[in-house]
């Protein structure tokens, strides 16, 4: 760890900067009213920091507020972080605000619910509001590590499938693939120790090219959402695996169900006991 970076972070922390929970979280910014925290601080090679307002904050803004100079960029100064904020810091920052940025423009307020990976540079991250409607919002990782909006000019059908990575292991080991359609009945599934995987984009448009790479070989359930436009997808993507697959198999939730629901209701149809786990719970769809 970055003994400049740590300094900092601690000084932030001492003059009152909420941030998230992400890894690297973001902190409120010293130099703008910051709501939604959008400063990161990152370690750098051979003990320096890098610091960077995602919002509209220069680098020399942010090192005033907290009143230092580029220096510390290098070289943590000497005056332990906690008497730093206490002698020299006169910020006043506004209660941290997790929901989305600029939420209660349509009479709703919107909360961060869960982020989920595909691979090691972008995510898609969940908001839910307060009338149970969900938001997804894709993120990018760019070169300093922080997350930022956007897709920054990838395109979703050249995205990895979700948890790609730990699906093709259970492949090589021969194991059951659950193919279904969205992230949270991955979880779901994963949670009880199954492999299963999805693909960014939905029912409107299967990564067929990606899953055919991917599952090639593979001994594969396929377990779609039970509407029309899970059906459809679903009869797409048989169509696709079907002669490459080593098998392939249809378990269909009851009407108006997604795997989630299934493995709620019936964890049997996936092999388990009637044991449920807290994972089913907390994900809402």
């Amino acid at each position: 760890m970055s003994p400049t970076a740590a300094w900092l972070r601690a000084v932030l922390a001492a003059s009152g900067s909420g941030h998230t929970n992400g890894n690297p979280p973001l902190w409120q910014c010293p130099a703008h009213d910051d709501v939604h925290p959008s400063l990161s601080v990152l370690d750098r090679p051979h003990g320096r920091a890098s610091v960077k307002c995602f919002t509209h904050c220069t680098t020399d803004e942010v090192l005033a507020a907290l009143k230092v100079t580029r220096r510390v960029l290098h070289h943590p100064p000497r005056l332990e972080p906690t008497e730093h904020a206490r002698r020299y810091i006169t910020v006043t920052y506004p209660p941290v605000d997790l929901t989305r940025p600029g939420a209660g423009r349509d009479g709703r307020t919107w909360k961060w619910e869960a982020a989920h990976p595909y691979g090691d540079r972008w995510r898609v991250v969940r908001y839910r509001a307060t009338d149970g409607t969900k938001d997804l919002r894709w993120e990018t990782r760019d070169d300093a590590g922080a997350w930022i909006p956007g897709l920054r000019g990838a395109a979703v059908r050249d995205l990895p499938l979700y948890l790609e990575r730990q699906v093709a292991m259970g492949i090589a080991a021969g194991e059951t693939i659950y193919l279904v359609e969205s992230e949270s009945s991955v979880d779901a599934l994963a949670g009880r120790g199954l492999y299963a995987t999805t693909w960014a984009g939905g029912a409107s448009a299967p990564n067929l090219r990606r899953l055919r790479h991917l599952l090639t070989g593979a001994h594969v359930v396929l377990v779609p959402d039970n509407d029309p436009p899970g059906l459809a997808c679903a009869q797409r993507i048989r169509d696709e695996l079907a002669d490459h697959a080593a098998s392939l198999e249809v378990l269909t939730p009851p009407e108006g169900d997604d795997a989630r629901d299934l493995l709620r209701d019936d964890p049997a149809a996936f092999g388990l006991t009637t044991r449920r786990t807290t994972t089913t719970k907390e994900n809402p769809a």
